[in-house]
C-alpha cells in the first residue's frame, strides 16, 4: 500500500483537522502560561478576565481535542477501507503507524512539553484496532456506553459530596480541608511556576517527565472519551456522512442545530457551576465538561462547519484550515516548540506574564502565521515534513517530499 494521495483525500476533513488544531491551541496556551491548574480555578479577579475564562470553559475546553479525536477514527474508517478495496495488510500497517505515533508523543513529552495527547491517541488506538469489524450498531452501542458511565459515575461523585457536606463529622472535615485546598493549591502553583522560570533546558526534561506523570490519574480519565470520539469518528465514517456533503445536507443541518443547542447548554451550566461551587466540586465538574459537554458540542461544531462548508466551499479561511490539516502533525508539534520558546526561560520567560486575554489573540496570531506557512509549504512539497517521516515510517518505504508539479 502506498500513503493516500492528494486526489484521494476529503477537503472537508482537512478543513475540520485545521480548524480543530486552532482550537487545541487556544486551550494549549493557556496552560503554557498558567501551567499546574485548569483555566481560570479559584480566579476571584475583574470581570474581563473572568468572561475570558468562562468563553474557554463553554467554547474550548474538551471540545477541540474531542473534535480532533472523532477526526482520528474517520481517517481510521478510510484508512480501513482503502486497505479493504486494494487488499493491504491494515493491521500491521496501523500497528506499525501507531507506533511512530506513540514514538513522536513521547518526544513531545522529553524535548517540548508534557501537555501531550498524542501518546493517549497511540495507546487508545489499539484499542480502536479491535473495533475494524464492529458494525454500526455495535458502535453505537459503545458510543452510549462510554459517554453514559463515566457521566453518571461523575454526577453521583458530585452529588455524593454535596450530600455528605451536610453530614456531621464527615461535612467538618471537607469544609475545614476547603478552605485549606486553594491555599495549598497555590503553593503548589507557585512551586511549578518558579521551576519553569528557573530550570535550564536539561533540568526541565525530568521536570516534563515527572510532570507527565504526576497527572496520570487525570490521563487515564480522557481514554474513555478519547475511545468514545474514535469510535464516533469510525461511525460517521461507516455511515459517510461527510463524504457526501449536499446529499447528507439535512441530516448536517439538524444534528447542528442539536448538538450545539445541547451542548451550549450543558457547557454554559458546567461553567456557571464550575466559578461558583466549593473548590473540589469546582474541579470534578470539569470532569463532566469532558465526558458530555466537549463530546455534544464539538459534533455541534463538525456538523456546523460541514453546513457552512456546503455552502461557502470557496472561503479563503477553508482553504487555510485545509493546508493546516493536512500537516496536523507538524503543526501540532510546531505549536508547542513556539509556546515552549514562548513561556518557558530557556526561551523568552513569558510564563505567568499574560493575561487570559492577550493569551488568546497571541494564539490567534500564531494560528494565522502557521496556516499561512502550511499553505505556502505544501504548495511546494506533498506533506508536512513529520508526516513525511511518519509514512516512511509506517510503510517502510522512502517517498519524495517534494511535490512533483515542482520538479
Amino acid at each position: 500500500m502506498k500513503p493516500t494521495h492528494t486526489s484521494e483525500r476529503h477537503p472537508i476533513l482537512d478543513v475540520l483537522r485545521g480548524f480543530a488544531l486552532s482550537g487545541i491551541l487556544l486551550i494549549n496556551i493557556v496552560a503554557f502560561n498558567f501551567p499546574g491548574s485548569p483555566p481560570g480555578y479559584l480566579y476571584d479577579g475583574g470581570l474581563k478576565e473572568k468572561l475570558g475564562y468562562g468563553l474557554l470553559i463553554c467554547l474550548i475546553e474538551s471540545k477541540f481535542f474531542c473534535l480532533f479525536s472523532l477526526l482520528f477514527g474517520m481517517g481510521f474508517y478510510l484508512q480501513l477501507d482503502r486497505s479493504q478495496r486494494r487488499e493491504g495488510d491494515f493491521v500491521w500497517l496501523f500497528i506499525r503507524r501507531n507506533v511512530v505515533l506513540m514514538l513522536f508523543g513521547i518526544l513531545h513529552i522529553l524535548f517540548i512539553w508534557e501537555g501531550d495527547i498524542l501518546l493517549i491517541y497511540s495507546i487508545v488506538g489499539f484499542i480502536l484496532l479491535k473495533f475494524r469489524k464492529a458494525e454500526g450498531h455495535l458502535l453505537i452501542k459503545w458510543i452510549k456506553a462510554l459517554i453514559t458511565i463515566p457521566t453518571l459515575i461523575y454526577v453521583l461523585i458530585i452529588c455524593s459530596l454535596e450530600i455528605i457536606r451536610y453530614v456531621e463529622p464527615i461535612g467538618f472535615k471537607i469544609a475545614k480541608f476547603e478552605m485549606e485546598f486553594p491555599v495549598f493549591f497555590e503553593e503548589a502553583k507557585l512551586e511549578t511556576l518558579q521551576a519553569i522560570q528557573n530550570n535550564s533546558y536539561g533540568s526541565s526534561m525530568s521536570y516534563r517527565i515527572n510532570a507527565y506523570l504526576s497527572v496520570i490519574f487525570l490521563l487515564i480519565t480522557r481514554i474513555p472519551v478519547v475511545l468514545m470520539m474514535f469510535l464516533m469518528g469510525f461511525y460517521l465514517g461507516q455511515k459517510e456522512i461527510l463524504f457526501h456533503l449536499k446529499s447528507n445536507q439535512m441530516f448536517i443541518i439538524q444534528t447542528a442545530q442539536k448538538m450545539v443547542l445541547i451542548g451550549l447548554l450543558l457547557s454554559l451550566g458546567i461553567c456557571v457551576i464550575y466559578f461558583e461551587a466549593q473548590p473540589i466540586t469546582a474541579l470534578l465538574i470539569l470532569f463532566l465538561n469532558q465526558s458530555i459537554a466537549g463530546p455534544l458540542l464539538s459534533v455541534g461544531y463538525l456538523m456546523s462547519l460541514s453546513w457552512i462548508y456546503i455552502k461557502y466551499p470557496h472561503w479563503i479561511v477553508f482553504k487555510l484550515w485545509e493546508t493546516y490539516g493536512r500537516t496536523a502533525l507538524s503543526v501540532y508539534i510546531i505549536q508547542s516548540l513556539v509556546c515552549s520558546i514562548l513561556f518557558n526561560h530557556y526561551g523568552f520567560g513569558w510564563v505567568g506574564h499574560l493575561n487570559i486575554l492577550a493569551c488568546l489573540m497571541l494564539a490567534l496570531l500564531i494560528n494565522l502565521i502557521l496556516m499561512v506557512c502550511s499553505y505556502y509549504w505544501l504548495r511546494k512539497f506533498r506533506f508536512g515534513l513529520l508526516e513525511w517521516i511518519w509514512r516512511m515510517l509506517t510503510y517502510q518505504n522512502i517517498f519524495p517530499l517534494k511535490s512533483s508539479r515542482n520538479h
